[in-house]
């Protein structure tokens, strides 16, 4: 149930905004939206994660192979 990840880090994120900030909290949410088709999200979410994490953390480098995958 992707939709139900999306929405459970989103309310996450609403309510512990500290807590949903992990490396791999955006893996899942850059999964979620590969797997929905919403690649334009997915891209945006990855890069959040490279951002925050940069590029050479390994699960930027997991959710870009995820995106690369899908597309």
């Amino acid at each position: 149930n992707f939709d139900g990840v999306l929405l459970w880090i989103s309310e996450g994120r609403e309510n512990y905004p500290g807590e949903f900030e992990d490396p791999w909290i955006g893996f899942a949410e850059v999964s979620a939206y590969a797997e929905l088709g919403r690649y334009q999200e997915a891209r945006r979410a990855l890069d959040r994660i490279r951002v925050r994490h940069s590029e050479n953390h390994p699960w930027f480098a997991i959710a870009s192979a995820q995106v690369e995958a899908r597309e």
